[in-house]
């Protein structure tokens, strides 16, 4: 925190006796002035104790402001946000020379919350089926979602109808993270959406069920007879 030098005073008299020479010698202590410096994660999630790395010089104070009206005076806090947001930390150094202060911002986020909403299509249906799936997970202030990865089981007997890039299993349009998905084959099919952050994963499934389409022939019934005015015709309807 500080330097310390030895100053010297030297005192020389010249007179008819001769030379005089008289010296005297103090310390001086020379402090530098504060400087704060402090780490922390620009992206950390809500309930959850974020730890700040002080690396601050010279201090001998410090004073800590966390953005949401909790303070601290310790060296290396740990503080815990209550809400997601947007918060500025303000760490304030001191010592007899003077203060300085330095600001990080830190973004507190929840949990993903992976949601899709099922359009064009239902669920259940008969070849061929097309389903739209529109991804509504949340990814507004305080959620900030980094990764998202669709996925369907079983691996055949589908496709991605809008694929441009990609494969069979990740596919996504990377301006909305929606995709549209045409079954060419009857079965159950477990559809599957992954959303990631910071603050760990959440999944959203669905299952989409796909029948054989019915076929119908109806037997001709050939050519009838008028009898009275009016005409029975009988169908022999065979459902396959």
């Amino acid at each position: 925190n500080q330097e310390v030098y030895r100053i010297t005073l030297e005192i020389t008299r010249s007179c008819a006796e001769g030379t005089s020479c008289h010296f005297q010698t103090a310390p001086v202590a020379v402090r530098y002035k504060p400087r704060a410096i402090f780490d922390v994660e620009p992206v950390v999630c809500v309930r959850e104790a974020v730890d700040f790395d002080n690396n601050s010089c010279n201090a001998d104070d410090y004073s800590w402001a966390f953005g949401d009206g909790a303070t601290s005076n310790l060296e290396n806090p740990s503080h815990t946000y209550l809400s997601a947001g947007d918060y500025q930390v303000t760490l304030t150094v001191s010592n007899e020379c003077g203060d300085n202060v330095t600001v990080r911002d830190v973004k507190v986020v929840e949990e993903p919350d992976a949601e899709v909403n099922v359009i064009a299509n239902p669920t259940t249906g008969c070849l061929p089926l097309e389903v739209f799936f529109e991804n509504q997970s949340q990814n507004i202030l305080g959620n900030a979602i980094s990764n998202y990865e669709w996925s369907v089981s079983p691996r055949n007997g589908w496709f991605y109808k809008n694929r441009i890039i990609g494969n069979d299993t990740t596919f996504y349009n990377q301006a909305t993270w929606d995709t549209q998905i045409q079954f060419t084959d009857t079965g159950t099919y477990i559809v599957e959406l992954l959303v990631e952050n910071v603050c760990g994963p959440d999944t959203w499934l669905d299952t989409i069920r796909v029948f054989e389409a019915p076929n119908i022939f109806l037997n001709n019934p050939g050519f009838q007879c008028l009898d009275n005015g009016s005409v029975t015709v009988v169908f022999d309807n065979t459902l396959v």
